[in-house]
């Protein structure tokens, strides 16, 4: 279907001064996999903001499809 929510898990798999590997694990309702991103990222000392993530958490809140 094309209704319910979307998770995400982000791990980290390695991290440095200024570079850091990241696998992200998105679910459906029912627990199954749906998409796999793996990334490199540059760090910067910046703290992010923005309408959506949880800056106690670290984490963006799940949003609803439909």
């Amino acid at each position: 279907g094309t209704s319910g929510t979307l998770w995400a898990e982000a791990r980290e798999l390695s991290r440095n001064f200024k570079l850091a590997s990241y696998t992200v694990e998105v679910k459906d309702d029912a627990g199954e996999l749906v998409a796999l991103f793996q990334g490199l990222v540059y760090r910067k000392s910046e703290k992010i903001t923005g309408e959506g993530f949880d800056q106690q958490r670290g984490k963006r809140r799940p949003q609803a499809r439909g």
